[in-house]
């Protein structure tokens, strides 16, 4: 009897453990054709193609689709996955420096902070920037020039 429920709790173990390998992967044709490459293959999860983007002028973690939104210098707007995004779940990961509170009324408070951002836009001089928390802050961008987060593997939105 013994047996039967250790192999019971091996059979629950393994499955578990394949549920969470195929949630992560997803199954493709190969962009080589099936002569060269028969069967699908299995690649990794993602939002989209486009080359790696440096949100330069904005960053949302919650975008209308439910994706992370990243527009860049040139102004195009991708949906990405966040998970692709490295630094950003990182801890002590992406951050930005020299950033101050604000109050209800758009006024600075306190010193100067190091904030990890979930949304940020430039504003000219400056980033409007939110937090986890949904607190708002403002931090200069020129003290924070090439400090903002990329992204890998998204999809163009326009």
């Amino acid at each position: 009897m013994i047996l039967q429920s250790s192999s019971i709790q091996s059979y629950y173990a393994v499955l578990v453990m394949m549920m969470m390998v195929v949630r992560s992967v997803r199954l493709v044709e190969s962009p080589v054709g099936h002569h060269a490459r028969p069967g699908p293959l299995l690649v990794r999860r993602a939002r989209g193609n486009e080359p790696p983007q440096t949100c330069e002028s904005y960053f949302t973690i919650a975008g209308p689709d439910n994706f992370a939104r990243c527009q860049n210098r040139d102004g195009h707007v991708f949906s990405c996955d966040a998970r692709d995004c490295p630094g950003f779940n990182a801890r002590d990961g992406f951050a930005l420096h020299g950033c101050y509170a604000l109050d209800s009324a758009s006024n600075l408070v306190g010193g100067a902070t190091t904030v990890y951002p979930f949304f940020y836009k430039l504003e000219s001089q400056y980033l409007e920037v939110r937090d986890g928390a949904g607190t708002g802050f403002m931090c200069y961008a020129d003290q924070n020039v090439g400090n903002r987060l990329a992204c890998n593997r998204c999809a163009y939105v326009s």
